[in-house]
């Protein structure tokens, strides 16, 4: 078998073979994060996914004896399938965190059809959530941001939610908004307090749940009866696919999308400051660091 119908991918040199390279390129899809990387099969024709593999790339040794560094690299190769070219009026600061916390936010919004004509809510606002107001929002629906944090209220609405709904405090937040939201995207990573059949009874008939938070522990219990008043279906995605992430940066390009990001100068300083205030939750909304020359170079 030539090179060219053979793909090696890393980090456990799976051998994928395929009729040829083409074929190869239009069945991948490839999810990403800045520690890891998560490889694909995807068959545009079912709308199906396969996960091949998922292992982090950091520490990775290649045949030749080189070591990937994943995320702390300054520099990497990869396959020009992975790779995107970024606009030129998207700063790498603001590219950076749309690559990510960006399109694991645009993805479920486009695949569920979020624009004109649709209600949806943004649960949580911070690094997610603060990517998934300004996405909704910017194709079309009306957005509406859900949170326990009351001082968030400015924030949400220069994001460009029409209201903000906070639940702090309040037992009965749901029962105003009952059928009321096409989708909810729930951008929390702790949800295991929280009552799940409230938030499930403001989706309109047939309205979808959708959980990109990824909580470190089990979502509360529920009965498939919860499920029954409006139909509604809950659901779950990791990040998006090529053919997003390209439409993304297009859109963002076009329209001056433009995230909250703070910079921080690379370094052991950078980093610890940085590991602290995510830790007090005093992040508006991504950390991107930068001068990596300045502080690396020998």
């Amino acid at each position: 078998m030539s090179s060219k119908n053979r793909v090696y991918f890393m980090p456990e040199l799976i051998q994928f073979w395929t009729a040829s390279y083409e074929s190869i390129i239009n069945q991948l899809d490839v999810y990403s994060t800045y520690l890891g990387v998560s490889i694909a099969c995807f068959t545009e024709k079912r709308e199906q996914k396969l996960v091949v593999s998922s292992e982090t790339m950091t520490g990775v040794t290649y045949p030749n004896g080189d070591t990937a560094e994943g995320g702390y690299a300054s520099h990497i190769r990869a396959h020009e399938y992975f790779v995107f070219k970024i606009p030129a009026n998207i700063p790498s600061e603001l590219a950076a965190p749309m690559m990510c916390a960006g399109l694991t936010t645009y993805s479920p919004l486009v695949r569920a059809g979020c624009g004109p004509g649709k209600k949806v809510a943004i649960l949580g606002i911070g690094g997610l959530g603060h990517f998934g107001i300004l996405f909704a929002s910017t194709l079309g629906a009306e957005t509406y941001a859900i949170s326990h944090s009351p001082h968030k209220k400015a924030d949400a609405k220069k994001l460009g939610a029409k209201e903000f709904i906070c639940i702090k405090g309040n037992k009965d937040w749901a029962k105003p908004w009952a059928f009321t939201f096409d989708f909810i995207l729930n951008t929390a990573d702790v949800m295991d307090s929280s009552n799940l059949k409230d938030y499930m009874s403001t989706l309109a008939v047939n309205g979808t749940f959708h959980n990109v938070g990824m909580p470190d522990k089990p979502l509360p219990e529920m009965r498939a009866q919860d499920f029954c008043p409006n139909g509604a279906a809950m659901s779950e995605s990791h990040i998006g696919n090529r053919t997003e992430a390209l439409a993304m940066l297009e859109l963002a390009s076009e329209l001056n999308i433009r995230s909250w990001v703070e910079t921080v100068d690379n370094g052991a300083e950078g980093c610890k400051e940085v590991v602290e205030r995510v830790r007090k939750n005093d992040a508006r909304y991504r950390f991107t660091l930068v001068n990596y020359e300045k502080a690396f170079s020998s």
